[in-house]
């Protein structure tokens, strides 16, 4: 580029940048939620921009569900029936929480961070999102490792779909403590969707869960990979191994 055409830009203050670059995203966000809540289910098949958008908007780096994340996310939801457990609050409950409400399914959500927590909030009730009961408590410890301290008087007996994506990496055990509290609550043929399972500590706790479970999974996702762990319940599939988590060429 010519120094001509970078001029102008150096002209602009850094901080007034910064300002216009959030305005702008958070009118995408606004734009792109709009379409989306008009109709969640067009989402997961057309192909548009508003998915893609919704992450632009949301604005949280590299921690934000990616876009195929997020699909895989709502077709699994509109396919389950039974009611869905989402491990940390985001964009996810968002988007999730609004087909739920489309479908007159219910989003329980377990966070840990107040703050994250009353963000999430604000925009459920911004759009009228009342379809997701968020929980959000500390991080309880459970021995080798730490996890969410659910209500369970105010869950339901069975989980058809979890959408993990939390606890942080650097909880101890990471998102492991999932099986051993829950198992108990996840129905027959639900499905764990599973995000950063580039990284190897998700890579760990995936292999015990399967292990445990005697499930099948699929990596999915070519930009930021992710798992689908299937628990045994449902007629098995071809698309769905259960030795190893190695991707094939």
């Amino acid at each position: 580029m010519s120094s001509a055409k970078q001029f102008p830009r150096a002209l602009v203050p850094a901080p007034f940048r910064i300002m216009l670059r959030k305005r702008h995203r958070r009118y995408v966000f606004w734009r792109a939620t709009r379409a989306f809540l008009r109709d969640p289910k067009r989402f997961t098949t057309a192909q548009t921009s508003v998915v893609l958008d919704l992450v632009y908007g949301w604005d949280n780096g590299t921690w934000s569900a990616g876009e195929e994340y997020l699909l895989t996310c709502l077709k699994t939801a509109l396919k389950t029936d039974g009611p869905i457990l989402e491990c940390g609050s985001g964009l996810t409950t968002i988007v999730i929480g609004a087909m739920a409400q489309k479908l007159g399914k219910i989003v329980y959500s377990l966070e840990h961070m107040e703050t994250w927590g009353e963000k999430v909030t604000k925009y459920l009730r911004k759009y009228d999102i009342d379809s997701v009961g968020l929980s959000v408590n500390r991080l309880h410890g459970y021995g080798d490792f730490s996890w969410y301290s659910p209500p369970f008087d105010r869950l339901p007996d069975r989980f058809s779909l979890v959408v993990c994506d939390s606890p942080p990496g650097d909880t101890p055990g990471g998102r492991y403590g999932l099986l051993p509290i829950m198992r108990s609550r996840l129905a027959p043929g639900c499905t764990i969707l599973l995000d950063d399972i580039a990284r190897e500590d998700e890579q760990a706790i995936a292999t015990r869960w399967i292990k445990d479970l005697n499930a099948e999974y699929e990596i999915q996702g070519s930009n930021k990979p992710f798992i689908q762990i299937v628990a045994p319940g449902r007629p098995r599939s071809t698309a769905i191994q259960s030795d190893s988590l190695t991707r094939t060429p």
